[in-house]
């Protein structure tokens, strides 16, 4: 169980540790791409915009889903989830998320993972980059192969997807009971709904 919850700690760190960056810097590399300064706004806009949509739709989603799913809760689950985690957290008002898109450095976005910001700045980092013309040109060979160095580790890092399953079933199973197992198959059930209506939303 130990070795289980050790291998889903690192797949998890590693995720996080590359995904931030390869969004940030792709961003960034598709901006520096073009050359024609109002498809640049109209991109950043639209990536903004998108990112609000998707969140608000996701979110009306998941509402109902949960209550056509879980009215009556799932007890199996309760019984092995820790208490802290169950402790209700205040929510943000659609105006904190936005007037929240500027971050208050440029570490936040990565060290919070928080989504917007990182498009936030990458949309302000690739239209002043263009901006620089051809004194730029060193900066944007850069991106270009920092691009594709985290595309190649986020393939890397995929790649042992079904090895951290079976890890995280197999922690679940010996620390878990039947009833557990059921609940979490409902939720598999649903998020795989969720997940389906999401895509055809968006």
């Amino acid at each position: 169980v130990t070795m289980a919850g050790s291998v889903l700690k690192m797949f998890m760190n590693a995720l996080s540790m590359t995904i931030g960056p390869m969004i940030f810097i792709s961003v960034i590399a598709g901006i520096t791409n073009m050359s024609n300064a109002a498809d640049i706004g109209r991109m950043g806009g639209k990536l903004i915009a998108f990112s609000l949509v998707k969140l608000f739709c996701c979110t009306v989603v998941a509402v109902v889903f949960g209550l056509l799913f879980f009215a009556e809760g799932l007890p199996g689950l309760a019984e092995v989830i820790p208490q802290q985690a169950l402790v209700t957290k205040p929510g943000l008002s659609l105006l904190d998320i936005i007037t929240g898109i500027i971050p208050a450095n440029l570490i936040q976005p990565f060290s919070t993972g928080n989504v917007l910001q990182m498009l936030f700045l990458a949309c302000l980092f690739g239209v002043f980059i263009n901006r620089a013309g051809e004194q730029a040109q060193a900066a944007k060979a850069l991106i270009e192969f920092l691009n594709v160095l985290f595309m190649d580790i986020m393939n890397v890092v995929v790649k042992f997807i079904p090895v951290v399953v079976f890890f995280s079933m197999m922690q679940f199973m010996f620390t878990t009971g039947t009833d557990a197992l059921v609940s979490l198959g409902i939720v598999f059930v649903a998020h795989a709904l969720d997940t389906v209506l999401v895509i055809f939303v968006s």
